[in-house]
């Protein structure tokens, strides 16, 4: 699958694997999120709401090879560069 996507290499490749094992292990997408630690956080006290972020609860380098993923595709896409 991570073929399909262009501007990811054979090293991303090995290092989500590494990372992540087996990816049928996760039943939901939700898993890998949490397990990357992108999902958003809620910044709220009240009536009073703060701006969003990513938690950050997950493996710091799984969100460094996913920021890499993304940057060789926005070099190859210029549609996802504009967006």
């Amino acid at each position: 699958v991570l073929d399909t996507v262009p501007g990811v290499t054979p090293e991303n490749h090995a290092l989500i694997l590494g990372l992540v094992g087996d990816p049928k292990q996760y039943d939901r997408s939700s898993c890998l999120v949490k397990l990357a630690g992108t999902e958003p956080r809620e910044n709220q006290s009240g009536n009073a709401e703060g701006s969003h972020s990513i938690s950050r609860r997950g493996r710091a380098p799984l969100r460094c090879v996913l920021y890499r993923i993304v940057m060789g595709f926005a070099r190859s896409n210029p549609e996802f560069t504009a967006y």
